[in-house]
């Protein structure tokens, strides 16, 4: 509720105000007992910011008559509350259209979960990473190092304000049939030997900001191995991204011992290259998210890939969960001491 008291306006919100069950996990900020003065010669667009200090979302539903929500309110909360001040509610993805007597204003909701997505493999084609750019998406590029464009690509990508990730290759179960190619981490290698090789991948993009494997489900296994790289990403302030080639990687947990930045893929969105595969996971990576709240998807610039993702932009957009940066996930887990 709000009412006039001299020059200033006070809004009163009461826990008594809002729903108990929640439709979801997203949490509702602390409820504001006491008045929040706002002076009436303030300017009307700086009172949103105002009240968000406060943890609240200020809505204009027609000039002079607002509805306050809690900042955080799932969308059937918000939706519940103007419909029993008689206005009507149209939910789309993370925005609603809320009107009465002709007028409708847009209201930005919060987001039943976020998505990252990083794209490993990046370093053979400057065409794909310009088709990807024009997305004008937050995504993680993970670059392989000695490939024929991996520094000029790293260096494009830094200077667009873009998140570079170094793709570090390290040894598969399978090799030497399958070789991970220049760079990689070998098991039979001597740690001087692997910090090496390292420190020469990273200073072929100094942009990077955190690294991941490339294939290594026998390496990460290792503990000395993982040990190593997460020793390494510690001194030289990066964060680690374990792929998860193997169940049984120690890459995450050796991490976590050295106190840094970590986290661990959800999935792989094109281990099987059909498109209706790929559709699929797509699917089941917005489900998660709406489920846990974060959901990280590794995917892989192949033309099929990148078609699935351009055709999914849309619908991910209305489903009500949001694709945001590696910057916005570093904070988020920093937060939740979750990583």
């Amino acid at each position: 509720t709000y009412r006039l008291l001299g020059p200033f306006v006070c809004i009163f919100v009461s826990a008594a105000c809002w729903p108990t069950e929640r439709e979801s996990s997203a949490p509702l900020a602390a409820v504001v007992t006491s008045p929040i003065e706002i002076s009436a010669q303030q300017p009307i667009r700086s009172v949103p910011v105002v009240l968000a200090d406060h943890g609240l979302t200020w809505i204009e539903i027609k000039p002079a008559h607002y509805a306050i929500v809690p900042t955080g309110a799932p969308a059937g909360d918000v939706a519940a509350i103007l419909a029993n001040e008689g206005y009507r509610i149209d939910i789309r993805g993370t925005a609603a259209l809320a009107s009465a007597n002709g007028v409708t204003v847009e209201v930005e909701l919060p987001p039943l979960g976020w998505l990252l997505l990083v794209i490993d493999d990046v370093g053979f084609s400057r065409q794909r990473v310009e088709r990807m750019l024009a997305w004008q998406r937050p995504l993680v590029y993970s670059i392989l190092p000695g490939r024929p464009h991996s520094k000029a690509i790293a260096a494009q990508l830094a200077a667009r304000g873009e998140t570079v990730f170094l793709h570090q290759p390290m040894q598969p179960l399978d090799y030497p049939d399958v070789d991970p190619g220049p760079g990689t981490l070998l098991l039979h290698d001597s740690p001087e030997k692997w910090r090496d090789i390292l420190t020469a991948n990273l200073s072929g993009m100094p942009q990077a900001v955190g690294l991941n494997n490339h294939m290594g489900s026998h390496f990460t296994q290792s503990l000395t191995g993982a040990t190593a790289v997460a020793e390494f990403a510690a001194a030289h302030n990066l964060a680690v991204l374990d792929s998860l080639t193997a169940p049984r990687s120690k890459l995450h947990a050796a991490c976590r011992r050295q106190g840094g930045l970590c986290f661990r893929r959800d999935l792989f969105l094109d281990d099987d290259l059909n498109p209706a595969a790929i559709d699929r996971q797509i699917e089941a990576w917005v489900r998660l998210a709406k489920r846990q709240g974060l959901a990280i998807a590794i995917g892989h610039p192949g033309p099929t890939t990148l078609d699935r993702l351009e055709a999914a932009w849309d619908d991910i957009d209305q489903s009500g969960v949001k694709l945001v940066s590696y910057s916005w996930v570093r904070n988020y887990l920093a937060q939740k001491d979750i990583h």
